[in-house]
C-alpha cells in the first residue's frame, strides 16, 4: 500500500478565501509509526501530498453520525431513502444537507450528515491548491475503535476550541465541547438502549507541542501578531507566515524526555482537563465499567492517523461529491460531441473492416487466378509457393535462351506469322516441352489442315507433324506438333 498523508482542517467555519488557512498534516509510510506533524498552510501541504493517498480530517462538530432503520437495499437506493427517513429529525431542509451512507450494522445503516455549504467549502479549499482527496471524513474516525469499548481523545495543549472526540462504535461517535464531555458520556450511558453499553472506557490525552515542525509556503501574506507561529528551530528563528526567508524551515523535534508536562500545558486548559477525567472515572466506577487513561507520545493528528481505519470510516465523498460524479460534471457539456465522435469512429471502423474483408477476398481471387495461369503455362509444375517469382524466373530463363525452352520464342515467332494469316482456324491452346510446341486447334476441314501444315513447313521452315485430327460438327479438331527444322535450329 502506498504512503498516506493525513491533513487536518480545523474549525467549524472555514474561510475559503483565506489562502493561508492554518492546517496540520502528517505523512505515514507503510508499516511505520507516524512521523512529525507539520503545521503550515494547504499550499505547503499540497507539496507533501504528491504521490500519496490523501485522507482529510474535518471538524467532527459539523458532522452528525447516526443510524437509520431501513430495509436492506443497494447503496444507491439507500442514498435516496435516508434523507426522507431522517427528514423529521433534522432542523435544516434536506435539500441543503449531504448524506453519506456507511455500513449496515445489524438491522440499521450508519450514515453521516453534513451541511452542503460545509462540503462545498472544504472542496473549494482543496481544489484551490490542487489536492485531490481520496477520503474526506470526520475527525471522529481517527479515534481508535475497540470492540466493546468507548474511546475518548482529548488534546490538552493548543486546543483552542476545547473539544473532545468520543468513539462509541465502528461508525458512531461525536465531537463535543470539552466542558460538556461528562454530561454527554453520562447521557449516553443512561440511554444504553440506543448505544451498546461499553465494558471499557479509554481516554487518550495528547499534547500538540510534541513532535511538530512548522513549514511556511512561498508568497504567504502578512498576518497579525496573534497568527504568529513560534517554534524552537535550529537557528533560533521565529517562523511567521509570509516570511519568505524562513520557507521550509524545520523546527527541532522535541523528545518526550525533554518535555516538562506541567510547564507545557496551557494553565486554563490543564485545570479543565483533570477534573473532567476525574468525573468520567467516577461515572465508570458507579457503573462497574473498566476505566483507563493514558498520555500519548504523539501529537493530536499523529494519534488520529494511528487510529484511522479506512474500512471503518464513512467517506463523505459520495454522490455528487464523489470523483466519478466530479468527472461526469466535466464530461456532461461534451457528452453530445463525444457521442457524435464515437458514432463517427464506429462507422469508420465498420467501413474499414468491410473494406478489409472485401480486399482480402479480392486478393484471394487474384492469387487463385495467378496460380491457374502459372499451371496453364507450366502444366507439369507441382509445387507453387510463389507463382509470381517462379514465372519471372522462367521468363528470364527463356529470354536468356538457356535450358530446354531456349527455342520457345523463335518457334512462337515463326509459327505465329502463319497462324495469324489463317482465317479458317481457331487456336485453342499452346504447350511447349522438349523443344517442341503442341498446337491444339479447330479448323474448317482436312484440306485447310493440310494447307496449314504445308505453309508451316515451307513458309516458316518448321518440321510439322499432325498428331491427331478428328471431324466433329462440321469442323476438324486437330493437334499439331511443330519444331525447328534441322536447318533453322542453330
Amino acid at each position: 500500500m502506498r504512503r498516506q498523508i493525513f491533513i487536518y482542517i480545523n474549525g467549524e467555519n472555514v474561510d475559503v478565501d483565506n489562502e493561508n488557512l492554518p492546517v496540520c498534516w502528517v505523512v505515514n509510510e507503510t508499516g511505520q509509526m507516524p512521523g512529525l506533524v507539520y503545521y503550515g498552510d494547504l499550499k505547503t501541504a499540497a507539496n507533501h501530498a504528491t504521490g500519496c493517498r490523501v485522507v482529510v480530517f474535518v471538524s467532527g462538530i459539523n458532522i452528525l453520525l447516526t443510524h437509520v432503520n431501513l430495509p436492506a437495499m443497494n447503496k444507491q437506493r439507500l442514498a435516496r431513502a435516508i434523507p426522507f427517513a431522517l427528514e423529521e429529525n433534522l432542523a435544516s431542509d434536506i435539500d441543503n444537507i449531504h448524506f453519506a451512507v456507511g455500513s449496515r450494522i445489524e438491522d440499521t445503516t450508519a450514515c453521516a450528515i453534513v451541511e452542503r455549504h460545509d462540503m462545498d467549502a472544504w472542496q473549494k479549499l482543496l481544489k484551490q491548491v490542487n489536492i485531490q482527496a481520496d477520503v474526506l471524513t470526520s475527525e471522529c474516525f481517527g479515534v481508535r475503535c475497540d470492540e466493546n469499548a468507548w474511546n475518548i481523545l482529548i488534546n490538552r495543549a493548543g486546543n483552542n476550541s476545547r473539544r473532545a472526540l468520543l468513539r462509541t462504535g465502528v461508525q458512531s461517535g461525536f465531537a463535543v465541547d470539552l466542558s460538556n464531555l461528562p454530561f454527554i458520556v453520562r447521557n449516553a450511558l443512561d440511554h444504553s438502549e440506543l448505544l451498546q453499553p461499553p465494558a471499557h472506557v479509554h481516554i487518550t490525552v495528547c499534547n500538540d507541542s510534541l513532535r511538530r515542525q512548522t513549514l511556511i509556503s512561498p508568497g504567504s501574506q502578512e498576518v497579525s501578531e496573534q497568527d504568529v507561529v513560534e517554534t524552537e528551530v535550529d537557528a533560533g528563528t521565529t517562523l511567521m507566515p509570509g516570511d519568505d526567508d524562513t520557507i521550509q524551515a524545520f523546527a527541532k523535534p522535541v523528545s518526550e524526555a525533554d518535555i516538562n508536562y506541567e510547564e507545557s500545558i496551557e494553565e486554563p486548559l490543564a485545570e479543565e482537563v483533570e477534573p473532567i477525567i476525574d468525573q468520567i472515572r467516577t461515572l465508570c466506577e458507579e457503573r462497574n465499567i473498566d476505566f483507563s487513561c493514558r498520555e500519548s507520545e504523539h501529537g493530536y493528528l499523529g494519534v488520529l492517523s494511528q487510529g484511522f481505519n479506512d474500512a471503518d470510516c464513512i467517506n463523505l465523498l459520495q454522490g455528487e461529491y464523489s470523483r466519478r460524479e466530479q468527472l461526469e460534471k466535466l464530461i456532461r457539456p461534451w457528452r453530445a460531441a463525444i457521442g457524435l465522435a464515437a458514432a463517427w469512429l464506429l462507422i469508420q471502423g465498420g467501413l474499414l473492416v468491410a473494406e478489409y474483408f472485401h480486399l482480402a477476398n479480392k486478393d484471394k481471387q487474384l492469387s487463385e487466378q495467378i496460380i491457374a495461369t502459372y499451371k496453364e503455362a507450366f502444366p507439369d509444375a507441382k509445387n507453387i509457393p510463389n507463382p509470381k517469382i517462379q514465372m519471372e524466373r522462367a521468363l528470364q530463363k527463356l529470354q536468356q535462351g538457356g535450358g530446354d525452352e531456349g527455342n520457345w520464342f523463335e518457334l512462337l515467332s515463326r509459327a505465329g506469322e502463319v497462324i495469324s494469316d489463317t482465317k479458317t482456324m481457331t487456336l485453342r491452346s499452346v504447350r511447349y516441352k522438349d523443344d517442341k510446341m503442341d498446337l491444339d486447334l479447330e479448323i474448317n476441314d482436312l484440306a485447310s489442315l493440310d494447307e496449314l501444315k504445308s505453309r508451316l513447313t515451307k513458309q516458316a521452315e518448321l518440321e510439322v507433324e499432325i498428331v491427331s485430327a478428328s471431324a466433329r460438327g462440321g469442323k476438324v479438331d486437330s493437334r499439331l506438333q511443330v519444331q525447328l527444322g534441322s536447318g533453322g535450329n542453330s
